[in-house]
């Protein structure tokens, strides 16, 4: 579940207490078939802050708005992840919509295997339909949709319910076992894997229903309830949910560490380079997830981000003009209060890239 999902902005300009900062999430919707793609976000961003960060004051801006900062930067070069920089290596985070990238990784490797394509037809469905937000849930049942489409609005503007048409088609498991594939050691976390009209009903409908399913401690009793206590409960949100106001961040959600997201952005360079997998990196690029500026310092921009009530999540992989690759993965967190939204943060947050970008 994420707040950018409702937004349509590719970056958010928020302005929270006279000050001006960069939400890294969401996305404006994919081009039709016959369009440019945009190779830069089409919504005003704020520019950088003049002046580098040495690592050590990246740190800090990024304690100043989470108490459980983390990130790493690595460099991806040789194809594993050698770690430059962190903050908390090793720390699971909540990633909010980023787990999407695990939804993409499993669709790629269906294709691969010959048991899907980019140009198959999977019909809006009903049973597929999440909160009320993205291009797909306006689209009437029934609507043919290609594969490809829904992975392009998917990953460019966090669209839940082409997230969620993605994994009915797939198989929940199919994605499960595609995020051990693709080296997220934290994988038992995320087992059963929730659709995002799930995360919705546990956590924003039914909170009650939500304690409930925590309770429940096998993954059979788990997938069970799923299956029918939580699929009964109508999705219907009185009010959006309040950004201030964290539910279960550390329990309910899809987590991951940095150098697991790193390790997924390896696999799914890797399978970029197999026959018929190139649409995975032209997915990933729709959406920067930067303000040019940045944007124009790298030849590749690769990008899913997440954001909810006490989450934020950005998930990079970069590619400088001389070839060196490197991946950013960075998660802030609070339980108690919605992530600041502060110059301090947002100057952080664009510090780490200067970083990937400068490091030996």
């Amino acid at each position: 579940m994420s707040i950018c999902d409702r937004t349509g902005g590719q970056l958010l300009r928020i302005v929270v207490a006279g000050s001006l900062s960069l939400a890294a999430c969401g996305g404006a919707a994919s081009p039709t078939p016959g369009q440019a793609r945009p190779t830069t976000p089409t919504a005003t961003a704020p520019a950088p802050p003049t002046g580098p960060l040495s690592p050590s004051q990246v740190d800090a801006a990024l304690r100043s708005v989470s108490a459980r900062a983390t990130y790493g930067v690595f460099d991806v070069t040789g194809g594993t992840c050698r770690e430059l920089r962190a903050l908390r290596p090793g720390q699971v985070f909540p990633l909010a919509s980023a787990f999407k990238l695990w939804v993409l990784d499993a669709l790629a490797r269906q294709i691969g295997a010959g048991r899907a394509r980019w140009d198959e037809t999977f019909p809006v469905a009903d049973r597929y339909r999440s909160d009320p937000s993205g291009t797909t849930y306006q689209m009437r049942t029934g609507t043919p949709v290609t594969l490809r489409r829904y992975a392009e609005l998917m990953i460019s503007e966090s669209d839940n319910t082409a997230t969620d048409h993605l994994i009915g088609r797939l198989g929940r498991e199919t994605v499960e076992a595609a995020m051990v594939a693709a080296g997220a050691r934290s994988a038992e976390r995320n087992i059963p894997l929730l659709f995002t009209a799930e995360m919705a009903r546990l956590k924003f409908v039914s909170p009650a229903t939500g304690d409930r399913y925590l309770a429940l401690r096998s993954v059979p009793a788990r997938r069970a309830f799923l299956s029918t206590t939580v699929a009964s409960i109508p999705l219907s949100l009185a009010q959006p949910p309040d950004p201030d106001a964290p539910r279960h961040i550390d329990d309910l959600e899809w987590f991951a560490t940095a150098a697991d997201m790193c390790r997924t952005m390896v696999d799914l360079d890797t399978l970029t380079e197999r026959p018929g997998l190139g649409p995975v990196a032209d997915i990933l690029q729709i959406n920067p997830g930067l303000p040019p500026e940045l944007v124009a310092r790298w030849a590749s921009v690769r990008y899913k981000g997440g954001s909810e009530p006490g989450v934020v999540s950005g998930i990079y992989w970069l590619r400088r003009p001389d070839g060196v690759r490197r991946v950013v993965a960075f998660g802030l967190t609070s339980a108690t209060s919605g992530v600041p939204q502060t110059a301090a943060g947002q100057a952080g947050v664009f510090g780490l890239f200067t970083l990937a970008h400068d490091l030996p």
